[in-house]
């Protein structure tokens, strides 16, 4: 991700933590925490291979940005706007983050971002203080109140827990046949199946029988469908991925 790009931070100014790992968190919060501004966490790591966190870790992240007065700051860009399930995903951890960035599936495929402050700290930036060209468009804002309207106000979220414990079935499944899926991980419609090896083929072989998916971190496969997509639209992908192993022997 950094490739091409010049140092943003100075290598002394930030830390980079391994996930779920509460001792090394609280090491640098013990070693560093008077320092520090704010902690950021992608809940789900998307393009880190849907790697998700546990709930103990991110309790702990909490607590100790209270002890230390450190902004809790979570990236719900992929999986915000119902991705997990519910309408944010840090309320899968039961705990509330001190800003939020958005944007996918605020804009339904159109383009926005955004970020959700808490009250708290909404007055340090005065109205026109900040601001970038084509920040707070009409159209756009119009665009992600409709999305989130809609499906607040159609019920879309409630189907999602049937059918991500669908997909987890056909997919674990397909670990249990195939020795080259290591893994099957995620919340709600946001799942990752992680192989033994680059899934590049797998996604040109998907995509050629009508089946769009993609890869990330180079072997995991990520599977975003529609969040309000039917339980025989999902049977019928996952057919298509079932059939594109059957016929790769070197997933055998």
């Amino acid at each position: 991700i950094h490739s091409g790009f010049g140092p943003l931070l100075r290598p002394e100014d930030h830390a980079y933590l391994p996930r779920n790992d509460i001792d090394i968190l609280e090491k640098e919060f013990e070693e560093n925490g008077t320092n520090l501004c704010g902690l950021f966490i992608e809940l789900i790591q998307g393009e880190g291979g849907i790697n998700v966190m546990d709930q103990a870790f991110m309790r702990r992240c909490r607590e100790l940005c209270d002890e230390y007065d450190v902004l809790l700051v979570a990236d719900e860009i992929q999986t915000g706007i119902g991705r997990t399930g519910k309408l944010f995903c840090f309320e899968n951890y039961q705990i509330t983050p001190d800003i939020m960035a958005l944007a996918k599936g605020l804009g339904n495929g159109f383009p926005i971002g955004a970020i959700v402050v808490a009250e708290d700290y909404c007055d340090y930036l005065q109205r026109g203080q900040h601001g970038s060209t084509f920040s707070g468009g009409h159209l756009a804002t119009r665009v992600a109140f409709e999305t989130v309207k809609i499906i607040m106000t159609r019920d879309i979220l409630k189907n999602i827990p049937a059918l991500s414990d669908y997909f987890f079935q056909r997919l674990n499944a397909l670990k249990s046949k195939y020795k080259s899926v290591v893994d099957v991980r995620g919340i709600g419609l946001h799942i990752g199946v992680e192989l033994n090896q680059p899934c590049a083929d797998v996604v040109t072989a998907c995509r050629e029988n009508g089946l769009l998916i993609n890869c990330t971190a180079e072997n995991t496969i990520r599977i975003m469908p529609p969040l309000n997509i039917s339980l025989e639209r999902a049977a019928e992908g996952l057919s298509i991925l079932e059939k594109v192993f059957a016929a790769n022997t070197a997933l055998h």
